[in-house]
């Protein structure tokens, strides 16, 4: 077991090491459903209230010599109405990611803008149709602890061990300049009663900026693509199906969600709903070009304006031998601030 928990260690130090060559993965949310802009920046303003504030956190593979995988993020978003029907959205939006034992760190910041067209309906008519556009413009740093790692003309090998009095020869920065970021996504919705759907589609870091810690290093982020459908389904009065898919591919690296969530609600003015589901995902190695399964088990309980979401991801791969099978452990809050009567927009259920 220590064997393998440092043969990952060594595999994630040559990553950090080698980062004039390599191209950084964005960190993903297992409860995607919960946390939609940051999927997607089109689903900016697509919530039935005012104004929308999200915060999420996912902790995972702390088993491996008590290395950090930490990320945060936090969505704000509203909208204001043009015209009879249509709207402009915006908001903004904050993440933190922490990986491994040099504490690499990326911090970003921004804002989200967006257009609500209407293609149908009215808020007299069960059924609407919406198409909606959004971008995401944010501003991102990267920090590292350099002192925590060491190169192999510091590895002594009479010894057999490492020593940091030995120079690295290594140009490393404690961290990059601010860099810009550019994301679009485009969405497509119907509600029809309380049946809806929806698809939508983002490509992230357009503008692929550069984030070497290198001194006159070039190391160009990846873009990421999404995909990904959802809608609920009704039962009966009281039960609803929610399934959704969501995919995403960036660089060599590629992941898939898919599953459904159940969701029983009391149907009164004070609506107090749970819902509970399962999401199996697949995510590429790029080394060896297979994929490595986890199963992602959620519980969402939703008060009236408030919902509170846990999952935990359980690997069913090799993954889960170095990190003692500890999954992912992610926590989603959400508040949603109810608008007038007749300013609620029909949005689907997610």
């Amino acid at each position: 077991m220590k064997v393998n928990k440092i043969i990952l260690l060594i595999l994630g130090l040559a990553f950090l090491v080698d980062m004039q060559k390599t191209n950084a993965q964005d960190a993903l949310f297992s409860q995607f459903y919960n946390n939609p802009v940051y999927s997607n920046p089109a689903f900016t303003g697509v919530h039935t209230g005012r104004f929308r504030v999200v915060a999420a956190f996912k902790d995972q593979w702390n088993a491996v010599n008590n290395t950090t995988f930490r990320t945060s993020n936090i969505n704000f978003d509203m909208r204001s109405k043009l015209g009879r029907a249509d709207y402009l959205t915006y908001g903004f939006s904050g993440t933190n990611d922490q990986t491994g034992n040099a504490n690499l760190t990326y911090n970003a910041a921004g804002l989200n803008i967006g257009y609500m067209k209407q293609l149908s309906g009215n808020r007299f008519r069960k059924t609407s149709q919406y198409l909606t556009g959004g971008i995401n413009l944010t501003m991102g740093q990267i920090f590292t602890k350099p002192d925590r790692l060491w190169f192999s003309n510091q590895f002594n090998a009479q010894s057999v061990s490492v020593d940091k009095s030995i120079d690295s020869g290594e140009d490393l920065l404690n961290s990059t300049n601010f860099f810009p970021n550019f994301s679009a996504g485009m969405l497509y919705y119907g509600v029809n009663g309380n049946n809806s759907f929806y698809f939508g589609a983002a490509a992230h870091h357009l503008n692929r900026p550069n984030i070497s810690l290198y001194q006159s290093g070039e190391s160009r982020r990846y873009s990421r693509y999404t995909i990904q459908a959802g809608g609920q389904i009704e039962v009966s009065n009281t039960t609803q199906l929610l399934p959704a898919v969501i995919f995403n591919s960036q660089g060599p690296s590629m992941a898939i969600s898919g599953g459904l969530n159940f969701r029983y609600s009391n149907r009164d003015w004070r609506e107090v709903a749970i819902r509970m589901g399962s999401y199996l995902s697949m995510a590429k190695d790029v080394n060896s070009g297979t994929y490595m399964p986890w199963l992602n088990a959620a519980f969402v309980m939703e008060l009236e304006n408030v919902f509170f979401g846990v999952s935990y991801d359980i690997s069913m791969s090799s993954l889960s031998v170095p990190t003692d099978s500890r999954g992912a452990f992610e926590i989603t809050v959400g508040y949603i601030k109810a608008g007038k009567y007749k300013a609620r927009l029909k949005c689907p259920k997610l």
